[in-house]
């Protein structure tokens, strides 16, 4: 399928989906951003608080006179208070489960309504049918997509201020160590960017491979097909056309397995090395004065900078990744299929008592394809005649029911019920 938007090239900005979705946020729920305030509070202070806690129990036990009372005292309220903040945040996570997932549904009811209210041959096209299955990407699961950059939100903002404090705090220690840090943070981001990037460039194709294979078994295993398929010998090609897809879903899916592996080496050759690098200057350090408290403060804030750097630009780039498909919902709400709008209703043809059907001159042809169903067909049925029509599946019965609904619109050509029009 050629699209413009099928490449990983797709120009979007990551700041403006979060921003749209924080919007979304706010105008179902406003009343939960206080609750996440405070629990970005919580988190900032869970992040930081062993650090310094950690140079405060070494000075303590490092002393000459040595106060068992007081050491058990401040350990004592050091797990209160993290249990405490980490209880809070585990219920108030639950609780933006629940509220996040009302915000989520307000958007999968916009994608349905717009479904509901647009032009219905749409929805024979397997172009658009396409675009449906990715705008709806974003909420196959409750940890992707949609539901995922909403709560990156109450998570993002403390690991970085945590990140931040945590640097200045190493920088008086020595400016490698943050920098080494850094520097495998990013080479982190640039892996996971590449392999989402490479994921997001093959949607398309997974996409219509996976609904392809799905209508086919769907139309293998069911019965009203059957007789179809034994009398024009079609088992052959729904297996060929069946086992091309799986082959063409596996094929795609290991190319990116291999990749994300060969990319998931340099990443641990990455960690391998700045780890190295930030434990020896800490030794270096500590053999050459530094104190033993100040050594177990930056042993752990080192150690905690890391794990923040690489959950945060895993994050990052989880929330890039996810913002994509955001953005293809997003794109799909705002472009117009010909929907009407809430209060408009579309012109009806009034009809009482019997009426006349005549197809003048119809052809027409299903959106996406060029091999026409009706080619110049004149088809007149007078007031009070009866008709039925007969034909072996696929011979266009249902189209035409369709097309004298008003469902599709011909190509050319002319439909009137009692004279008029449609």
């Amino acid at each position: 399928m050629e699209n413009s938007k099928s490449e990983s090239s797709v120009k979007f900005s990551v700041i403006k989906i979060l921003g749209e979705v924080a919007g979304d946020l706010y105008s179902e729920k406003k009343s939960v951003l206080i609750l996440i305030a405070i629990n970005m509070i919580l988190s900032v202070l869970i992040n930081l608080f062993p650090v310094f806690f950690q140079k405060i129990l070494f000075r303590d036990i490092s002393g000459e006179n040595i106060d068992i009372k007081k050491i058990v005292m401040e350990t004592g309220i050091f797990t209160g208070i993290m249990i405490s903040a980490s209880m809070v945040i585990f219920y108030s996570q639950s609780y933006f489960s629940y509220k996040f997932e009302i915000v989520a549904n307000s958007q999968i009811l916009k994608i349905l309504k717009k479904i509901y209210r647009m032009d219905y041959y749409h929805l024979e096209n397997s172009d658009f049918l396409d675009e449906l299955d990715v705008a709806f990407h974003a909420f196959d699961n409750t940890e992707g997509g949609y539901r995922y950059i909403l709560k990156s939100i109450p998570s993002v903002i403390p690991q970085v201020i945590s990140i931040i404090i945590l640097t200045l705090l190493l920088l008086n220690a020595d400016v490698l160590i943050p920098a080494g840090i850094l520097i495998n943070g990013l080479c982190i981001v640039l892996i996971n960017s590449r392999i989402n990037k490479l994921i997001y460039s093959k949607r398309n194709e997974l996409s219509h491979a996976r609904r392809t294979s799905y209508y086919l078994s769907f139309t293998a295993n069911d019965y009203k097909y059957s007789k179809d398929i034994r009398i024009f010998s079609l088992k052959d090609k729904i297996l060929r056309v069946f086992r091309e897809q799986l082959d063409n879903l596996f094929n795609i899916n290991r190319y990116i397995k291999n990749r994300e592996f060969f990319w998931g080496i340099l990443s641990s050759v990455s960690t391998a090395l700045y780890l190295g690098l930030i434990y020896g200057v800490l030794i270096f350090h500590g053999l050459n004065g530094m104190t033993i408290d100040n050594f177990s403060m930056y042993f752990m804030a080192a150690t905690s900078l890391n794990i923040l750097l690489i959950t945060f630009f895993k994050n990052l780039s989880k929330v890039r990744m996810e913002a994509r498909y955001v953005h293809d919902t997003k794109q799909f709400i705002r472009k117009n299929y010909g929907e009407l709008s809430s209060d408009a209703q579309k012109d009806e043809v009034k009809i009482s008592g019997n009426i006349s059907v005549e197809f003048k001159d119809v052809s027409f042809k299903y959106p996406g394809t060029d091999r026409l169903i009706f080619e110049n067909l004149n088809l007149e049925i007078q007031k009070g005649e009866r008709i039925a029509l007969i034909g072996v599946n696929g011979a266009g019965k249902s189209t035409l029911i369709k097309l004298l609904t008003g469902f599709f619109r011909p190509d050319s050509g002319e439909i009137l019920i009692n004279r008029k029009s449609i």
